[in-house]
């Protein structure tokens, strides 16, 4: 069940056969809607605006990232990753694999909110990855992740809210194992037992690290005043949006959702039960 309201609007796929709409619109007071037409339309285009603000500042910030990774890649000793990589899989694995592709973080009108310790409470050893953008982390997970599946266990590999394409953690439940992204925004501090720090900036060569000091510094600098910016638009969306709420609040028959949301509710017990039958 997923809500496909705007900003993340989802069309059915296969409607009526696989997908349905359920249309809580049935149950607002049109008229009442009608009345606040002008407000509703104002709000409405200022969400839209906000958040492609926000778009483009964070997509900007991805940008300074990739530059700040570049600069750090030069100086990245690959074999020394690829043996601490090696040693990594080979100590975490001394056992048909299942893969979820989940999040833990992501960017809130609150700012860059992670649920690591949260996720990672069943598990008796945490790797916890340090490092700047171009350090590898991102590939060590990725690595560790197909390890996991290759030996047949099962894995959540948690992607990244800011750049779905990495990963901020892969967790091997079955060997109550993690191997997280503990560097800001989500920084993870080594609170337990069988937490282990890896620092990948040491296998960052010291002279490309030197002669880079001031361009680090600059481009870290200027990523976080882009990253807030891109937050701050988000904010403001919400807002703006808590406003426009208001008007359909007031418009909404609640029974009517109740009743489609016992009818719903019903439907997925009855087709699960079916699914169950031998």
């Amino acid at each position: 069940m997923r809500n496909g309201m705007t900003p993340h609007v989802i069309d059915p796929k296969y409607p009526g056969a696989v997908d349905e709409i359920i249309n809580l619109g049935d149950h607002w007071n049109e008229q009442l809607l009608r009345e606040h037409r002008e407000e509703i339309i104002f709000l409405t285009d200022q969400i839209a605006q906000h958040f492609q603000q926000a778009y483009v500042r964070l997509r900007e910030a991805r940008g300074i990232t990739d530059e700040w990774a570049n600069c750090l890649k030069t100086g990245l000793d690959s074999a020394r990753l690829g043996a601490l990589t090696a040693e990594l899989i080979e100590e975490i694995f001394q056992v048909v694999p299942r893969v979820r592709h989940l999040f833990a973080t992501a960017i809130t009108p609150a700012g860059p909110v992670n649920f690591m310790d949260s996720i990672t409470e069943d598990c008796t050893r945490r790797y916890i990855l340090r490092g700047q953008p171009g350090c590898g982390k991102s590939a060590v997970l990725q690595q560790v992740g197909q390890a996991a599946l290759k030996r047949g266990f099962s894995v959540d590999l948690y992607h990244c809210g800011f750049d779905p394409d990495e990963l901020d953690a892969v967790i091997i439940p079955a060997l109550k194992t993690a191997v997280v992204d503990g560097s800001s925004p989500h920084v993870v501090e080594p609170r337990r037992p069988g937490d282990k720090v890896l620092d990948l900036l040491e296998l960052i060569d010291s002279v490309i690290l030197y002669e880079n000091s001031a361009f680090i510094a600059e481009i870290e600098k200027q990523f976080e005043g882009v990253f807030a910016e891109g937050v701050a638009e988000i904010t403001t969306a919400k807002r703006i949006h808590d406003d426009l709420e208001r008007f359909y609040v007031a418009a909404m028959d609640f029974s009517g959702v109740d009743q489609t949301r016992e009818r719903l509710l019903e439907k997925i017990l009855h087709l699960a039960a079916e699914k169950s039958k031998p």
